[in-house]
């Protein structure tokens, strides 16, 4: 059985391991025990795969330029016993350089969402969830000399952003599967992957945006969302996964041309590394200043064969 932390109560653990049954759960690391959580987020004692006898510091890589670029896409992990009253358990915690990096992102967009709310003067009400942007907005009642304030002031609490900060990149479960971190690892990676696909799906291509009644059209609205991601996540790895979906996405959506009728087209953007990355990769090169109706029709030629 593989869920989320919903269902890591001690009873239900019990139950998964019996008649040869197996668990992964989710293990929110903030609600470590202070020795447990100290030793989850420690930048010492990672290992890789394949490399048991080797640890790693992941401060010694972040500070080291190539080392970061080499290892943007490894899993790290350590583990540890996390016996309970009545299972028998591993603890296992991964790391990301590109986990932390998604995380960092989402958060920012969360800040800056709450800027926008003070800055617009929206009226702040009670978080509806724990991602609830509103989290990061302090309430001051009080001014400067400690005197009661008749109005209350707003302003982003930097002390939450850095307590979630510590988190970043770091994904932890508990199992029964002893002796089997490979499997377990794997599985882990998969599941923060999916995390991120369902949030893409949702904030940037949509698809929670359903004002549709016929089975055939929501289907169809699915469809496009679920191409979108695949044309996405192959974009991703072809850029060797420098550029966040974002980037990807708002650049693709500005990459336009404009017809001069009579002598071809020309470019509606602004050259970047981003758009010389697309052109070196996939062969293209439109960002001249003026493409002519024969190589436009070699482009299109292209994207219909592929």
């Amino acid at each position: 059985m593989c869920t989320a932390a919903g269902l890591a109560s001690d009873n239900n653990k019990f139950f998964n391991t019996l008649e040869d049954r197996g668990f992964i759960i989710t293990q929110s690391i903030k609600k470590l025990k202070k020795d447990s959580k100290e030793w989850a987020l420690s930048q010492d004692g990672w290992r890789i795969l394949g490399h048991l006898n080797k640890i790693y510091n992941l401060d010694d890589i972040r500070n080291n330029e190539e080392l970061y670029k080499n290892h943007k896409e490894t899993i790290f992990y350590k583990e540890s016993e996390y016996e309970t009253k009545s299972v028998k358990q591993s603890l296992i915690i991964t790391f990301s350089f590109k986990y932390e990096i998604y995380h960092k992102n989402i958060r920012k967009k969360q800040v800056d969402r709450a800027f926008k709310m003070i800055k617009d003067g929206t009226k702040i009400e009670k978080k509806k969830n724990q991602n609830d942007c509103v989290r990061f907005i302090k309430a001051l009642h009080a001014t400067e000399d400690g005197e009661i304030a008749k109005k209350t002031t707003y302003e982003i609490d930097q002390d939450i952003i850095n307590e979630e900060s510590k988190y970043d990149g770091f994904y932890g479960v508990t199992t029964n599967l002893i002796d089997e971190t490979t499997q377990v690892t794997r599985v882990m990676n998969g599941r923060w992957q999916i995390e991120q696909s369902f949030r893409i799906m949702k904030d940037v291509f949509d698809s929670g945006t359903v004002h549709l009644s016929k089975k055939d059209r929501t289907t169809a609205h699915f469809l496009v969302c679920f191409m979108a991601l695949f044309i996405y996540r192959l974009l991703e790895k072809k850029l060797d996964y420098k550029y966040t979906v974002n980037q990807i996405v708002s650049c693709l959506r500005e990459m336009t041309l404009r017809e001069l009728k009579g002598d071809g087209y020309i470019p509606n953007y602004t050259r970047t590394d981003l758009t010389d990355d697309l052109h070196r990769v996939f062969g293209l090169d439109t960002d001249k200043e003026i493409q002519s109706y024969k190589k436009m029709k070699k482009i299109f030629k292209l994207t219909r064969t592929g």
